[in-house]
């Protein structure tokens, strides 16, 4: 694993609504840019329909998985199990080689589903975006296992709170935080959002 005084890697898989607004918000900050090198993999499709950005999509997930020290499941759910059994089947054997960080961002996939998955040979952290993490302004919450090394944990925070805010949750949370946070901000837009045309229809 590299230190926070070197440049990090970090992958992200997935190219979706999510995906694609935490490459652009991590690409966008210069603060971040001296920090950590960004690598995506992603569909042939999203690749072809991102938005010009200056971003590397890495054509091999194995390659992208050999490169990173935090790597970022940003599928669906239903996605995430063959997702990181593919992540699995993409890490070295070399027994020298630095533990990686899976970081999910999928609704619902617990810690224990995710060490099942990696059958313990990556450090699993869940967080929980929300949309404003394309402004730079996102809230994350995060939850962790116990024994996710310290200076693991100050890297994923580095990265994190370049791009928001994070909160520290015990998993038992993240349903309600995802409630709360994830949903409340497009619940509030829908509202201003119809305010706004009720204005222009009074005039």
């Amino acid at each position: 694993m590299s230190t926070q005084s070197a440049c990090s890697s970090v992958g992200i898989i997935g190219y979706g609504s999510m995906g694609s607004a935490i490459a652009r918000a991590i690409a966008s900050s210069h603060e971040l840019e001296k920090q950590f090198a960004l690598q995506v993999y992603a569909k042939k499709q999203q690749q072809a329909a991102h938005d010009g950005q200056a971003l590397f999509f890495n054509q091999s997930l194995q390659d992208l998985v050999s490169a990173c020290d935090l790597i970022i499941v940003a599928v669906r759910p239903e996605q995430v199990s063959g997702v990181v059994r593919d992540v699995v089947q993409g890490l070295t054997d070399d027994k020298a080689f630095p533990r990686k960080i899976l970081i999910s961002v999928a609704a619902g996939v617990t810690l224990d589903t995710l060490r099942s998955l990696t059958g313990n040979a990556l450090a699993a952290v869940r967080v929980m975006p929300n949309t404003l993490v394309e402004a730079g302004r996102g809230i994350f919450g995060l939850c962790s296992s116990p024994d996710l090394a310290k200076e693991h944990k100050s890297l994923i925070l580095s990265l994190l709170n370049g791009i928001g805010t994070v909160v520290e949750l015990e998993e038992h949370h993240m349903n309600a935080f995802t409630a709360l946070a994830g949903c409340g901000p497009g619940f509030l837009f829908n509202i201003m959002d119809s305010l706004s045309e009720a204005g222009v229809s009074v005039g």
